[in-house]
């Protein structure tokens, strides 16, 4: 019986290995099914970057399998209504970019804990929340906004969100530091925001401005609440 314990763990470690190598573009729904049907249970990790694209895409949720992304994660002109599928998601080394996928409210990706490059999220007039509870670090910008262009500050690295009229909460519950400035302005259903953790923001650019969010309250303590 000890023995058999033994291999488990041995197995559990290999499956940790490439699907395959280069891009991979998924343009249709049965290039998701048919990727999954190939990979799911072999492997967890794209060696470079995932391309998902089309808005005859309406479920990703079989994705559930991948952790690792080596290049990056691009999810363009979808028809997905949740990030279900991409919630086991650890690690990001390139840029994350999502965009125009009108249909998608919730941006939940509750364990991504690293991205190597940028967050661009476009096209987000619906998203309700905005939710990295992991992430404890961004090595580039990251910029969320509607179809409007978000007219924030120019300075990079930087966290600005924008111009997004559903939203109502915001999450970096681990988020501890950030290289520049954070900006979240003109987002009027916006409620919350979590940043419990972060201590930090440096740079000589950096600074902390939220404005034109009407019905905000910030967290994570009573003393801290700020309306703007």
């Amino acid at each position: 019986m000890c023995i058999r314990d033994r291999l488990i763990g041995v197995n559990t470690f290999v499956f940790s290995q490439n699907c395959s190598t280069g891009d991979i573009t998924l343009s249709s729904q049965a290039d998701i099914d048919n990727f999954v049907a190939t990979y799911s249970g072999t492997c967890n990790t794209i060696d470079g970057t995932l391309l998902i694209q089309n808005n005859d895409i309406v479920d990703i949720s079989g994705l559930s399998f991948l952790t690792t992304i080596n290049g990056g994660l691009h999810l363009t002109n979808t028809g997905i209504i949740t990030t279900n599928g991409l919630h086991n998601i650890l690690t990001v080394n390139n840029s994350l970019l999502i965009r125009g996928n009108l249909n998608l409210l919730e941006y939940n990706f509750p364990t991504i804990d690293s991205i190597g490059l940028q967050v661009y999220i476009n096209g987000a007039s619906n998203m309700t929340s905005l939710n990295f509870p992991s992430l404890n670090s961004i090595n580039g910008s990251f910029t969320a906004y509607s179809n409007t262009y978000y007219n924030g500050s120019n300075n990079i690295p930087f966290i600005a969100i924008g111009g997004l009229p559903n939203l109502t909460s915001i999450n970096f519950d681990n988020l501890i530091s950030t290289n520049s400035f954070i900006e979240i302005n003109n987002n009027p259903l916006l409620e919350v925001i979590n940043f419990p953790q972060l201590t930090n923001i440096l740079g000589n650019n950096g600074f902390l401005r939220i404005h034109n969010n009407c019905l905000l309250y910030t967290s994570p303590s009573p003393r801290d609440r700020t309306r703007s």
